[in-house]
């Protein structure tokens, strides 16, 4: 994307960005140019400082976008999860550059717990918002049955009211009207010339 769209784009919108290329960058250059250190199945904690070595080694890439996949990578529960005892941090080529120290292990364990619990008030939000959309649902199908019961009360009051106000009427007599019976139409023989026959 070129600079003048990405000065358009509103800040959200600059960052989604960012982020999504972040996400391309990682899956496609790095795991491919360095799979011993962005392993996507085998997580490894990796060098502190290793942003430099990235900006060193790939200067055409935006150095937000290299701190956006590196955050993509290092945000994860699985990342964090490879932070124990006798583990070690590794370099771009995959070398071991450094021990992990207690303090790592425990912030890593408190990273995992801060993820868990994120996860967990996402799910719980979605299903208060799930209840929140019933909820309202159920009032407005209330609301709407109450509506249509008031309505059919009123057309049964009026009902009502308007016999009420009719004057009684008298019954007259049924009339019965007789008609004429339908004509028959008679058939007669066509004169034969039988007569002559003879």
């Amino acid at each position: 994307m070129t600079e003048e769209k990405q000065k358009k784009l509103s800040k959200a919108e600059h960052k989604r960005f960012i982020n999504r290329e972040g996400g391309k960058l990682l899956k496609t250059v790095f795991r491919e140019l360095y799979p011993n250190c962005f392993s996507e199945t085998d997580s490894k904690p990796i060098k502190i400082g290793i942003y430099d070595d990235l900006q060193a080694a790939h200067p055409e890439i935006d150095s937000k976008i290299i701190k956006a996949a590196l955050m993509i990578n290092c945000g994860k529960k699985k990342y964090f999860e490879a932070f124990t005892v006798g583990s070690h941090r590794v370099n771009l080529q995959g070398e071991v550059v450094a021990e992990i120290t207690d303090a790592e292990i425990e912030y890593s364990k408190n990273s995992i717990r801060k993820i868990a619990e994120k996860i967990e008030k996402q799910r719980q939000n979605r299903i208060d918002q799930e209840q929140l959309v019933n909820t309202n649902r159920e009032k407005e199908q209330l609301k709407k049955d109450k509506q249509s019961q008031e309505k059919a009360e009123k057309v049964v009051q009026l009902s009502v009211e308007a016999k009420k106000e009719q004057p009684p009427t008298e019954k007259k007599p049924a009339v019965i009207v007789k008609t004429k019976k339908p004509a028959v139409k008679i058939e007669t023989k066509r004169p034969t010339l039988s007569f002559l026959k003879k």
